[in-house]
């Protein structure tokens, strides 16, 4: 996720074999950036300003800058700084371009991946009735909604009784399950998941079968914790007719359905 260490800019290193900084610019000198490579100047601006020291680059660095035939170093009249301050700050976006934001990177795909791993534990305990270990894995929100596979209305807050906890163990036994991650995203304190939970188990006295599901979970950082914000599943990992769909969106039950 992202970094929160405000004020404590992560410098971006010395670049010193940097492409995009292999020739002096000339004065005047035009130059092109792909609008992409424009937005990945927004996003590096909004964590590590052009003007801070996370900015500062060997190249930027040196004390004399040479232009044509004239030593940088020299002293510059009022038009010849304004143009100098341009060039560096021209060179400076460039470093942003061609330095790849790792830390930035690191820290949103090691949120992830704890939010992954935490997920995977989580459901198989579940899936196994280990409603024990399943309470200490996971960290409910207090504004946790939960859209269930039967249909309905969102719930809103989660019964942890022991009571209930004991039921739900009894309702699920010996699942085994494997987490197939289709898609995550993080923005902030939130990260989300969009997967398919391929499991198999007995559920509410059902002989064993496949009970996996599509599911988007969304999770969100509290101290050095996670908290589960929502869960959203449906069964339709298989597909299903318009006929089938028809059906299930008009909640007709089975007996309704039966002829006659």
């Amino acid at each position: 996720m992202a970094d929160r260490r405000r004020g404590q800019p992560q410098s971006l290193g010395s670049v010193p074999d940097m492409p995009l900084l292999e020739h002096d610019m000339k004065e005047h000198e035009q130059i092109d950036i792909d609008p992409c490579q424009m937005r990945g100047v927004q996003h590096a601006a909004e964590n590590i300003p052009l003007d801070s020291p996370a900015a500062t680059v060997d190249h930027l660095a040196s004390p004399t800058i040479q232009s044509g035939e004239r030593n940088m170093a020299e002293p510059l009249d009022a038009a010849s700084l304004d143009m100098n301050a341009s060039l560096t700050t021209r060179r400076a976006a460039l470093a942003v371009l061609a330095a790849p934001l790792a830390a930035q990177s690191a820290v949103n795909t090691d949120g992830i991946a704890e939010v992954i791993a935490l997920a995977s534990e989580k459901n198989a305990a579940f899936m196994r009735g280990d409603m024990e270990r399943w309470s200490k894995l996971v960290r409910i929100a207090h504004d946790f909604t939960l859209m269930q596979p039967f249909g309905g209305p969102a719930s809103h807050g989660f019964d942890a009784s022991p009571q209930r906890l004991a039921e739900l163990s009894r309702y699920f036994r010996k699942g085994k399950t494997q987490l197939e991650v289709a898609q995550t995203y993080s923005s902030g304190e939130l990260a989300v998941l969009v997967m398919i939970e391929r499991q198999i188990g007995e559920v509410g006295g059902l002989p064993e079968q496949d009970w996996s599901l599509r599911v988007t979970e969304v999770y969100r950082k509290a101290g050095s914790e996670w908290e589960f914000v929502h869960r959203h599943a449906d069964a339709l990992v298989h597909r299903i007719s318009l006929e089938q769909l028809s059906v299930l969106a008009r909640g007709v039950s089975s007996a309704e359905r039966r002829p006659g």
